[in-house]
């Protein structure tokens, strides 16, 4: 684990040497950068991984798994909690593995010599990847499972207060039967005693 981290749904890029952890919240997408700067000759290629420590508690990589021949620089790999706990990583903890391949010869386009190559050199955390985690995550699964938590207890909210109604109408029903049996009862001894009395 590096100098950076950044949630998906966090205003500020977290400085980990002085914060020294990070905690994911469930569903929630972070940006982390990696302890280690690289850089990767023209003919190798490199492929990231997590650690099975942090897998196991229910961490996911989301990056790319592949580091392109040339590439210089400090990784920032993106991944999500998606277990129903938090996960806290400490600064300098074992977050990834990288495995290099030989791939026998240079490549004829090392990345970095393009334009576009804008991850080449990079160090801290840059606005454009944040802007990219905030413009593209959609709703993050943090926000969801918040609003699902919110829902529930409003549905056992709006349970107990229908069930309080039903109560309460039932009652009601119960009364409104008793006065009408009564009603009926005083209307049928009304027209006897109105037959009897003028017969």
């Amino acid at each position: 684990m590096g100098p950076e981290a950044f949630l998906g749904t966090s205003t500020e890029v977290i400085n980990m040497k002085t914060q020294r952890l990070v905690t994911i919240p469930p569903g929630e997408l972070a940006l982390v950068s990696i302890l280690e700067t690289m850089q990767v000759g023209d003919r190798f290629a490199a492929q990231i991984g997590l650690r099975s420590s942090l897998a196991r508690r229910g961490l996911a990589l989301l990056a790319g798994p592949q580091v392109d021949p040339g590439f210089r620089g400090r990784l920032h790999v993106a991944c999500v909690n998606l277990s129903p706990v938090e996960i806290s990583i400490a600064y300098k903890e074992p977050l990834i593995t990288v495995m290099f391949h030989d791939l026998g010869e240079a490549v004829e386009r090392p990345y970095g010599s393009g334009a576009e190559d804008t991850y080449q050199e990079q160090d801290q955390i840059t606005g454009g990847e944040i802007d990219d985690i905030r413009q593209h995550r959609g709703y993050a699964l943090s926000e969801v499972i918040r609003e699902m938590s919110t829902l529930s207890t409003n549905v056992g909210e709006l349970k107990t207060s229908v069930d309080g109604y039903i109560k309460q109408s039932d009652a009601v029903l119960k009364r409104t039967e008793i006065y009408l049996g009564m009603f009926i009862a005083s209307l049928i001894a009304l027209v006897i005693f109105t037959i009897v009395h003028f017969a």
